[in-house]
């Protein structure tokens, strides 16, 4: 691909500088390259020395690049991508090009998430304030050994700080710009020295938003409304037994998330369903695309986004953790979650979808950790089990009925059946719709081990397998409330446009209502899936010298398969299968102490297959395994101490991402409307995607991030800048070319002081410093051919922060 020469190039610079410093670096030392710990194997060892691409931030470090949730994790954390769309609830992760929408509650992760050895197992759980955090790693890569299901892609950890027998804490205050004013405190100590310790940990976060609507006034949209807490114990009652307790709650209640307008669609003729002269002509404001970065929407209803969280779990360990340990990690969650959507985004009173869900899960791991000069292992097992309850509801307007007269198929439908002397007073009374409900029921069970063999001083050798059972059950249930002549609600809210123009397809849900003859109603659906998959992992390291490991890698993942929970087009299938990864990857991480310089490469070569790909058609999202994906590239890390109070550290990610197999995907449906130009592969309404880049992945990112630490008077001080930048992507999964967004960079900035020797810091700060203009997903907006909207992004945002530890 068209990156080959620049990935050798890379490689050979890197494999060059690390031979000639060989020598000299041996007996260097610069207290600066701090030893960085990990637990990316299940136990803790040293980044440097570990064969798996891995970024560490620790708390610290989070609070210098000013992260505050997820979202802002992905400036700073090379190859990963976090994004929402319709809602708080509809977040998505991806690791070097490849994860998968939130939209669809049958949908799991690829890229698995964890909080305090927790699997999280909806996306949109883990979006909330990051307070109280000890540490994040993000791990690049198949990891389907030992963590497991829904890792085809890599891993997400965030671990809060645990309780303390040292008394302390911290407060925050922080304010700014949109109304923001957010607060968050965190302390204990113990409560019976040396034995029992306590942690409480609370939040809360108040922001206008940055959308104004004309309808609902100024800065209305994409607000911030959250709070949570966290309370936990810590038995140490020997030093070879711990437990660590832990029940948390967190809620969001937001106006999320404003679509604004790329493309217009006014067309000259007349009746022409959709368009923005017909919305005009029954009062709606139409907000124009040279308006694309005035974040306004014009909406007759509001977009309510409301998730709770909580949990409880426990942590059991059993003897040394440098030797021989058990540990036992018990877990029961739950997460709800509500939202409403003025699905036309327009204030025309058209419909709403309203979705609400019920998650309950509970998970078990035990693992015996190992170690020995010769070799270490870790054996374990894991069950899980799930149950989702979610609910969809199509709710039709007052205008809805007259819109849809409007077209000439339903017209003349309308004309016939008066000619016959059939009267048609309404084709969709206000109030009707149609209303869908799910349970799904899921059951994981899987044992794992790793084993690291020391060949010799230099040669490290590991292996490590898996076996996953997975089985699902879902029923779906299907109810419409009083419709007219060859309009189904359903079908119009899962994307099949033919509803609209009156043809009838028995068993799938149109109707023939009012005063004519019901076709048939959408079937109901019993589905389920019974799956196995083996997963495991082979690696080489090579350590010449303490500064310098070499490694290369092998290892497989697998995202679980599963049903549709929503209703969808007819050629498309209700269960979908297994997504599964297998990847190559060779890295060299390298200290040069004179210099206070690490470097970290690695290159890696994916095959992701029966890629679970999800796309937007205009009324609803399609579902399917794509044949084939594969991405290839490199990342490049660096940090380096030219001075002891300068810091530089950077990343370079290069990413090649195709479909090298995707036959019966979705279509372009913008362009065709807007230039003309109708999608090539297109056969019978589905086309080919085989051989066009992947959606959602820059090809390449920069990063760049610069600390300077001073002194003034007797207070010391710092100074931070962050700089991101990515290539263009497609944000959305029919690769319309209308839909590739251009490349943007984004800089961050942070000044701060501390006063009452360190103990009290002030800090000043700007996200977006330049206000540069970007969007989110793309999407065709429903009911309006051709007419293009995209989920709006922050602009400028600045404040002062004061945290005062104790």
């Amino acid at each position: 691909m068209k990156h080959n020469q620049k990935y050798k190039a890379i490689t050979a610079a890197i494999l060059a500088l690390t031979l000639s410093s060989q020598a000299n670096a041996e007996d260097q030392k610069n207290d600066k390259l701090e030893e960085v710990l990990v637990t990316a194997q299940k136990r803790v060892q040293n980044a440097q020395r570990v064969p798996v691409a891995v970024t560490k931030f620790s708390g610290q470090q989070l609070r210098e690049l000013g992260v505050t949730d997820v979202l802002d994790l992905q400036t700073s954390a090379p190859a990963l991508i976090v994004g929402n769309t319709q809602s708080a609830s509809t977040t998505s992760f991806s690791i070097r090009g490849v994860g998968t929408s939130a939209q669809n509650f049958g949908l799991e992760s690829s890229v698995g998430l964890y909080v305090d050895g927790v699997y999280r197992a909806r996306q949109s759980s883990v979006i909330n304030e990051l307070i109280d955090i000890e540490a994040i790693e993000v791990l690049r890569g198949p990891q389907g050994t030992l963590f497991g299901r829904n890792t085809p892609s890599g891993a997400v950890q965030i671990k809060t700080n645990a309780p303390s027998h040292e008394a302390g804490g911290n407060v925050s205050l922080s304010a700014g710009n949109f109304g923001l004013l957010s607060a968050s405190a965190a302390g204990g100590g113990s409560l019976i020295d040396d034995v029992l310790a306590v942690r409480v940990t609370g939040f809360t976060s108040q922001r206008d938003g940055h959308v104004s609507d004309e309808n609902f006034g100024e800065d209305v949209l994409n607000d911030r409304n959250r709070f949570g807490g966290r309370l936990q114990f810590l038995y140490t009652p020997s030093e070879t037994f711990s437990a660590r307790l832990i029940a948390d709650y967190s809620e969001i209640d937001e106006i999320c998330c404003a679509g604004v307008t790329v493309r217009n669609n006014f067309v000259g003729a007349d009746g022409q369903l959709g368009s923005d002269a017909l919305l005009t002509a029954f009062g709606g404001n139409i907000i124009s695309e040279d308006q694309v970065f005035d974040d306004v929407s014009a909406l007759n209803s509001l977009p309510i986004s409301k998730n709770e969280d909580s949990g409880v779990s426990l942590e059991l360990n059993f003897g040394d953790e440098d030797s021989r340990q058990l540990t036992s990690i018990t877990a029961v969650r739950s997460f709800d979650q509500f939202t409403s959507v003025d699905a036309d985004f327009s204030n025309v009173d058209l419909f709403t979808r309203v979705e609400d869900s019920e998650t309950s899960a509970f998970s078990q791991e035990l693992r015996f950790t190992n170690k020995s000069e010769i070799f270490e292992y870790v054996v374990g097992a894991y069950y899980f089990e799930q149950e989702i309850k979610s609910g969809a509801q199509f709710n039709v307007g007052s205008a809805f009925s007259p819109f849809l007269a409007q077209d000439p198929s339903i017209g003349q439908l309308i004309g016939a059946a008066t000619a016959a002397g059939i009267p048609v007073a309404d084709i969709t009374p206000a109030g009707s719709g149609s209303r869908d409900s799910f349970v799904q029921d899921h059951q994981s069970t899987a044992i794992f081990g790793q084993i690291d063999f020391r060949a010799t001083d230099n040669v490290m050798l590991s292996a490590g397998l898996r076996y996953t059972d997975e089985q699902k059950e879902m029923n779906g249930v299907f109810t419409q409330g009083d419709t007219g002549p060859a309009v189904d609600l359903g079908a119009i809210a899962s994307g099949d446009p033919r509803s609209i123009v009156g043809l009838a397809f028995p068993g799938w849900g149109y109707t023939l209502g009012g005063p004519l003859t019901v076709v048939s109603a959408r079937d109901n659906v019993e589905a389920s899936l019974d799956d196995s998959q083996l997963t495991g992992t082979a690696k080489l390291a090579y350590t010449p010298n303490k500064q310098t490991m070499f490694y290369v890698s092998y290892g497989t993942g697998f995202k679980s398969g599963g049903t549709n929970t929503d209703r969808i087009a007819p050629q498309f299938s209700t269960v979908f299968g297994a997504e599964t990864s297998k990847s190559l990857e060779i890295g060299v991480k390298k200290d040069f102490p004179s210099q206070g310089l690490r470097v970290n490469l690695s290159l890696h070569n994916t095959t992701t297959e029966d890629f679970q790909s999800i796309a937007f058609a205009g009324n609803g999202f399609n579902l399917i395994n794509a044949g084939e994906v594969e991405t290839r590239g490199g990342e490049l890390e660096v940090l380096w101490y030219p001075t002891d109070s300068l810091s530089i550290s950077g990343a370079v990610v290069l990413n090649d991402g195709e479909f090298t197999s995707f036959p019966g995907s979705t279509c372009w449906t913008a362009t065709p409307f807007q230039l003309g130009q109708n999608d090539p592969t297109e056969v019978n309404g589905v086309c080919d995607r085989s051989g066009d880049p992947l959606n959602f992945n820059p090809e390449e990112v920069f990063m760049l991030a610069v600390n300077k630490q001073f002194t003034i008077g007797q207070n010391d001080a710092y100074l931070h800048a962050d700089y991101f930048h990515r290539s263009s992507v497609f944000e959305d999964g029919d690769l319309d070319p209308l839909k590739e967004q251009s490349g943007y960079g984004l800089l961050n900035l942070r000044a701060g002081m501390f006063f009452s020797e360190g103990s009290t810091e002030w800090s000043f700060w700007v996200r977006n410093a330049l206000d540069e203009d970007y969007l989110g997903t793309y999407f065709d907006v429903p009911l309006q051919t051709g007419k293009l909207n995209a989920y709006a992004r922050e602009p400028r945002t600045f404040g002062v922060s004061i945290r005062k530890d104790f």
